[in-house]
Formats: structure tokens, C-alpha cells, sequence
């Protein structure tokens, strides 16, 4: 079983004009059992409850604090590059309704999980 924090947005549409369909990234996954790891998914699930429910509307501000808590020198959670498109992702999809999740996602010949929590249940889009 996968364990993946999923960055997304709920869409919009403007004036009948579709401007974002919505979509679902998978950002960081965080199965390995890994010292940071297990405090990266203690953390979402002691202070926001995410292993029961997603996160709406704190999107940025929980990727800044996973950064900024858990990523090292020289050995950052996210690469800097890649955090700067997750800023670039919030800041873009803030209008749509910006969510994280918690998603348990089975390998191959694993039993199906618990239904993923959240929307487009683990469904990936691309935003048009």
C-alpha cells in the first residue's frame, strides 16, 4: 500500500466559460518508513486530521510547513524547483478551491483500500 499527498483543486467556471476542470497531483509520496516519513504523516494527521479527511483551503500554507519542518540542508521534502511549481499550482488554482489529501493507493495484488477520501477520488485530470 502507497501512502500519497495529493494536491488539487475543485475547478471553476466563469460566466458558463469552463476555466479549470479540476484536478488531482500526486506531490509527495510517503510510504517508505523513513524517520521523516512517519513525522511528515504524523503531522498531517495529529494537527489536520488527514488520514480521515482532506484539507481544504490551507494548501499552501501545509506545503510551506512541510518544507520548512521536515526538509533538511541539502535534502529539502521538496526539490526547490518542484516547490516552486507547488507555489506556482496554489497561487494559480486559489479561485478553484485548493484541497490535500491523504491517499492510501494499493499496488499490484494488494486488496483494494478504503475508498480514497476527497475529491475526484484519486481520479487524475489535467486542468484545462
Amino acid at each position: 500500500m502507497r501512502l500519497l499527498l495529493v494536491l488539487g483543486c475543485w475547478g471553476r467556471t466563469n460566466d458558463g466559460l469552463v476555466v479549470c476542470g479540476g484536478v488531482a497531483n500526486d506531490v509527495l509520496d510517503i510510504t517508505a518508513p523513513s524517520d521523516r516519513n512517519v513525522s511528515i504523516a504524523d503531522y498531517l494527521d495529529t494537527k489536520f486530521h488527514m488520514l480521515k479527511k482532506p484539507l481544504y483551503g490551507n494548501a499552501h500554507n501545509v506545503i510551506y510547513n512541510i518544507q520548512e519542518k521536515f526538509g533538511e540542508v541539502g535534502a529539502p521534502v521538496f526539490p526547490e524547483a518542484y516547490y516552486r511549481r507547488l507555489e506556482e499550482f496554489c497561487t494559480l488554482h486559489a479561485k478553484c478551491g485548493l484541497f490535500l489529501r491523504l491517499e492510501a493507493r494499493k499496488e499490484d495484488g494488494e486488496e483494494e483500500p478504503e475508498k480514497a477520501i476527497g475529491p475526484s477520488g484519486g481520479h487524475r485530470r489535467h486542468c484545462g
